[in-house]
């Protein structure tokens, strides 16, 4: 964590002769996140203004976490301040490769669960008593019945999954044989012909999807 706090204290600041509240509540919000102001390798005044008749400050602050080493600690970037009156601070940190699991919760086209779901869904909306509509909190607890069968109904059926770069409804088995064959060839002439698949197995996709819509919609 790091910017211009506008922050001054004697914690990090030799020239001020106090450590006012505002610093004492910047320390313990870092604290509570697990972070720690870590002094630069090469500590000097961050802000130096333009008017020489203005004194300098460090009110620009870098935070880490504590077990950061001392070739690591944040460096004041002197030569490149350029016109700012801020100096620049850099620093290294550890960036550790993890997996992001990202999913999302459906009902696949055409499935048992969607079979499941729709069954459901008639039996409940079926069941529900909405003869009696004449005011508006008889209509409310409607709206809330039938919010309530299609909210069970989804939770009884729908099945996660995980989304992933090949997560697209177009995408068939040649399209993967075909960037396949170009991971293992490295061949530009198997890259066009991946394009070129990937593209008609688009085409495929989206006409029957809207022949099947115009067939429900009966038109043509």
């Amino acid at each position: 964590m790091g910017g211009d706090f506008n922050c001054h204290s004697e914690v990090w600041d030799l020239s001020c002769t106090s450590h006012p509240l505002v610093a004492q509540r910047l320390l313990e919000l870092a604290s509570d996140v697990g972070l720690e102001w870590a002094r630069p390798s090469n500590s000097g005044l961050t802000h130096i203004p333009h008017n020489p008749d203005l004194a300098g400050s460090v009110i620009d602050l870098v935070f880490t976490v504590p077990s950061v080493s001392v070739s690591d600690l944040p460096r004041l970037d002197l030569d490149r301040r350029g016109p700012s009156d801020h100096v620049l601070i850099s620093t290294l940190l550890p960036v550790s490769e993890i997996n992001i699991r990202v999913s999302r919760m459906v009902i696949p086209r055409e499935s048992p669960e969607e079979s499941g779901f729709l069954i459901d869904l008639a039996n409940g909306l079926r069941s529900l008593d909405v003869e009696d509509l004449s005011s508006a909190d008889r209509i409310e607890a409607a709206a809330s019945a039938v919010a309530e069968v299609f909210s069970s109904a989804w939770n009884s059926h729908a099945k996660e999954i995980i989304v992933t770069g090949r997560s697209r409804s177009w995408w068939d088995d040649d399209c993967s044989l075909a960037i396949a064959r170009y991971r293992e060839s490295r061949d530009p002439a198997a890259w066009k012909l991946f394009r070129k698949t990937a593209r008609q197995a688009k085409r495929r996709f989206f006409d029957a999807r809207i022949q099947e819509v115009a067939t429900e919609n009966q038109r043509p």
